[in-house]
């Protein structure tokens, strides 16, 4: 089968890392797949496999399934429903799921110009399917707007992201250190001050900002023995997933966008969001036993093995055969 994106760009996001990822998947089981954004260069810092071309050459290439990521522009959805595909699909990576969204999405046609206007109008349309990168958000929307959905499509690259116990020296704690309000990274900090009054030699390594290669990207999680992540909101939550899959001890705050890989107690630790306190309790039950690292580490690893690109992409495979049936 023939798939594109429209996406806005192909930098360093998580998203687009997704939407790579997916897409080599896609090609290894045989689709034909491009990625088109405004500027129609090749993908600069991820292996990427897919073809590259400018948006407007999305619209009349026929595709059998055309997806839009973008940060809900009206233009680039008008432009999605304009385009020569059998199957469109905008794909939904994070909102916050409240009572007023909710109602936004069920007040469609009235819905106000903004994000939530364009996935209520694909809701409400029988030529648009819409998708996610976690599937908490599928069950959310189906559940406040009785409106059907497609399927979800995130996963984790378990042949870059894998662990390497001989990397690792002594006790190491690790967190992104992405400044952005919604990554919850102060809640990480400030879990960091309550351990350290009892532990002031940790230390809290991050890597935004650091420019790292996919290579050293990779080695920095072999080498972090617990990994701290504060999100508040998200749709499919790679660091997490990342560090797992290396074999850290997570330690994640209760939202939809860990599921289904954090499950507390068994492969991860997961507190209540904005918890620094209890953040900080977690990260010292485990520096008080290395054995509970460790297996909270191959338990996680295990569980990345069940949610690799290569079954989303036949998730979304067969939908589409579905779809097109």
């Amino acid at each position: 089968m023939r798939i594109g994106w429209m996406v806005p760009h192909l930098g360093c996001f998580g998203s687009i890392r997704e939407v790579v990822e997916l897409s080599n998947a896609l090609i290894d089981r045989g689709h034909a797949v491009t990625i088109h954004h405004q500027e129609g260069t090749p993908c600069a810092w991820l292996p990427c496999q897919a073809a590259v071309g400018p948006t407007d050459a999305a619209l009349a290439a026929g595709y059998d399934l055309l997806l839009l990521v973008t940060e809900w522009r009206r233009s680039d959805y008008e432009r999605l429903l304009q385009a020569d595909a059998r199957v469109r699909g905008v794909v939904v990576m994070g909102f916050t799921p409240t009572d007023d969204f909710a109602q936004l999405l069920d007040g469609w046609p009235h819905t106000p110009s903004n994000g939530g206007a364009v996935l209520a109008d694909a809701l409400h349309r029988e030529d648009v399917a819409v998708f996610a990168d976690g599937p908490w958000q599928l069950e959310w929307i189906e559940q406040q707007t009785a409106c059907q959905t497609a399927t979800w499509l995130g996963g984790v690259n378990t042949t870059m992201f894998t662990p390497d116990p001989a990397k690792r020296g002594p006790i190491s704690i690790g967190a992104s250190g992405d400044p952005r309000d919604r990554k919850g990274t102060d809640t990480v900090q400030a879990a960091m001050r309550i351990v350290r009054a009892r532990h002031p030699r940790l230390q809290l390594a991050t890597y935004w900002g650091k420019r790292l290669d996919q290579d050293q990207l990779v080695e920095w999680y072999q080498r972090r023995h617990v990994f701290l992540d504060g999100h508040r909101r998200g749709g499919w939550c790679n660091p997490v997933f990342e560090a797992m899959a290396c074999g850290a001890a997570v330690v994640c705050t209760d939202i939809g966008a860990v599921q289904p890989l954090a499950v507390h107690g068994e492969t991860a630790l997961v507190v209540p969001m904005d918890d620094a306190a209890g953040m900080a309790d977690a990260v010292e039950w485990l520096l008080g036993s290395a054995p509970r690292i460790e297996r909270l580490g191959e338990a996680a690893v295990r569980k990345a093995r069940y949610y690799t690109y290569g079954r989303a992409a036949w998730r979304l495979e067969s939908w589409l055969e579905r779809a097109l049936a």
